[in-house]
């Protein structure tokens, strides 16, 4: 004990360490409001399953923060290659995610601690750019580290597909046609999308 309150450390995660981030990851989304306690079962073990195969692997990167040899917080990375960019010219990119103390562990620079770890990571790797989604509760640790707003934004395609689908419902197809248009072999775009230009 120090001061009164147990000694916390921050290490790596390993395999032996996939039932707890699973878990930790499932409570993360209980967090944001999911509910379902068979989706979120189904969510659990799902996630189990692609960190066993995932961290051996090194396609997913872990790191946990111990108290009294208990798991009370984790944080994951994922490595993206992407082109090159002027201020991304190695065309690599860590995706940070799952950053979760337990909430009565919350307040005590732990969530700091991972990050910074999984950072450090990265700028010893010659990683140099990291991005993450941020709750609102989360905004302010991140942009202490440094790290600004920018424009991404993001579509769940099967929410697309189905709306995509009702919407060509009833248009005709066009064999006659010698080149096809983007979309697929019809006629006219929607009116929204004359609309939109």
């Amino acid at each position: 004990m120090h001061q009164g309150r147990p000694i916390w450390r921050v290490r790596e995660a390993g395999i032996d360490d996939v039932s707890v981030l699973a878990a930790l990851r499932r409570r993360l989304f209980e967090a944001m409001g999911y509910r379902d306690p068979d989706l979120l079962a189904g969510f659990e073990e799902t996630c189990a399953a692609c960190f066993r195969r995932a961290i051996p692997a090194g396609e997913f990167r872990a790191w946990v923060a111990e108290a009294d040899g208990k798991v009370i917080g984790s944080g994951g990375l994922v490595l993206h290659p992407l082109p090159p960019s002027p201020r991304n010219q190695a065309g690599k990119e860590g995706y940070i995610m799952s950053l979760c103390p337990l909430p009565e562990w919350r307040r005590r620079g732990i969530a700091t601690a991972i990050l910074r770890a999984i950072l450090d990571r990265l700028v010893r790797e010659g990683v140099p750019m990291a991005s993450l989604h941020a709750t609102g509760e989360g905004v302010p640790l991140y942009a202490r580290e440094g790290f600004e707003k920018n424009t991404e934004m993001r579509l769940l395609l099967s929410v697309w597909s189905e709306r995509r689908a009702t919407q060509l419902e009833g248009q005709a197809p066009c064999p006659d046609r010698q080149s096809l248009p983007p979309d697929g072999p019809f006629c006219a775009p929607l009116p929204e999308e004359r609309a939109a230009g």
